[in-house]
């Protein structure tokens, strides 16, 4: 039995993922490309969630590549790829959470592997950084492709004809977060003063197993007072959750509050903390408007002017000719940029490109038919001049990916975990938090979906 899909509470899920018909999460929105059901969840500001389904009994070459017995495990690979006006840009220029990826980059297109980083991969040992070998970042027991067979895994499951039990994958599936914000955890962390401490609720971890720590301070800042005011009452109590926004950076959750609470609303700012092993405090911090502007004050700018010094220093300036952003600055304008920007100009793209792979133990994976193609989809990245802020805007349907080599991200892959760096490295919470629970948070930014897709 194949897959198949249905909406439910408002989402989109995929039926017969296992051997005894599990149905998966896919997406607020989803679009199909030959055997690929790929979903896409923004219900949160940012990370844009993004699901992959690959399934096999409807594609030819994996059906007789299956038989042959050419692969033993079969899953995806991702990769991804900046584009400034079409002029590819390295992950380090356009700085952020993606200048961690710079440790994968390769080739003149600037591509970079979306995998965790090469001192974790390293101490994993999987030869093929199939996305779903993240998933050993927040299960250690996770060391061999067999046990990426089941489902469900953080990052998705690997497909294994000869698996068996009833949990076992009948798809090759992917989770990932699509993480591009120009704030880090690091800047986050620096503006949690202990003057900005709210409150700090004991948890257990079994709690935290069936509640998200964000989920757990907004139930208790409905249903009891600060305690600095016991007989107030509870500040969340009248709340409506629709008008709250929801941003994950790193293991910290942003949550901003709705408008007509306060003339400037505050962001509350949830972490945890280490207790001992059977409790945590889940620590609330108050951002006032301002703090949340100082994080984010220039930051695309910045971004702007970093690319600008890579294309004056690569001798790419001429190639924006064609761009329409060769136009003079008006006088007295300070960005220090060499270029005008056109409201509503479609600016950046950060593609991906994302393949079935097929693995046989004991066998050089230069194999003409390890890869059996995959998808490609973009994020369109626009400047708003009046905040500075470069921000995704448009989510373009993923559509079949063409000729596509993906042996250079491979052998850079091993490249990079052979000799790994102190620098090297990718923040863990980019992959173990990809499976964290959402809620409908509507008052946040809504990207905009163009092409074939379902659910829009």
């Amino acid at each position: 039995m194949g897959l198949s899909v249905e909406k439910k509470g408002g989402l989109w899920v995929v039926n017969n993922v296992t051997a005894k018909g599990a149905s998966a999460p896919l997406g607020r929105v989803y679009a199909t490309v030959g055997a690929h059901y790929v979903g896409f969840d923004d219900r949160f500001d940012e990370p844009l969630v993004v699901r992959a389904y690959l399934d096999p009994t409807i594609d030819d070459a994996i059906l007789k590549a299956q038989r042959n017995g050419e692969f033993d495990h079969l899953g995806y690979v991702q990769v991804a790829e900046l584009g400034f006006r079409s002029i590819p840009i390295p992950p380090a220029v356009y700085g952020g959470r993606l200048a961690e990826r710079e440790a994968y980059r390769y080739g003149a297109e600037q591509r970079f592997l979306d995998y965790m980083g090469p001192a974790d991969a390293r101490a994993r040992m999987f030869d093929v950084p199939f996305y779903a070998c993240n998933a050993a970042l927040a299960d250690p027991s996770l060391s061999e492709y067999r046990q990426l067979t089941d489902h469900p895994l953080g990052n998705g499951s690997l497909y294994w004809p000869k698996g068996t039990g009833e949990n076992r994958s009948l798809c090759a599936s992917l989770v990932a977060s699509v993480v591009t914000s120009l704030v880090t955890p690091a800047d986050v962390r620096a503006a949690l003063t202990p003057e900005r401490l709210l409150l700090s609720i004991s948890a257990t971890r079994a709690e935290l197993k069936k509640k998200e720590a964000y989920r757990i301070a907004l139930d208790h800042l409905r249903t009891h007072p600060l305690p600095d005011r016991p007989k107030a009452s509870p500040p969340l109590a009248k709340v409506d959750e629709t008008t709250l926004a929801a941003e994950v950076v790193g293991d910290l959750v942003l949550i901003s509050l709705p408008p007509s609470l306060e003339e400037e609303p505050p962001t509350l700012c949830v972490g945890t903390k280490e207790v001992d092993a059977s409790t945590v405090e889940v620590v609330v911090h108050v951002l006032t408007v301002y703090d949340v502007q100082n994080l984010t004050r220039d930051t695309g700018l910045a971004a702007l002017q970093r690319i600008c010094s890579y294309l004056a220093d690569s001798g790419l300036v001429s190639d924006l000719a064609e761009a329409d952003l060769d136009r003079p600055q008006p006088r007295r304008r300070a960005s220090g940029l060499p270029f005008h920007i056109p409201p509503g100009t479609d600016l950046l793209e950060l593609r991906y490109s994302t393949l079935a792979y097929g693995h046989r133990a004991g066998v050089p994976t230069r194999m003409p038919r390890s890869c059996f193609g995959g998808f490609t989809w973009s994020l369109i990245f626009r400047f708003d001049n009046d905040t500075a802020s470069l921000s995704p805007v448009e989510v373009r349907a993923p559509k079949a990916l063409g000729a596509f080599d993906i042996q250079p991200a491979i052998d850079r892959y091993r490249q990079a975990v052979a000799r790994p760096q102190p620098r090297d490295t990718v923040d863990r919470t980019i992959f173990t938090r990809a499976r964290m629970r959402r809620e409908n948070f509507a008052a946040g930014r809504r990207l905009r979906f163009s092409g074939a897709f379902k659910g829009v």
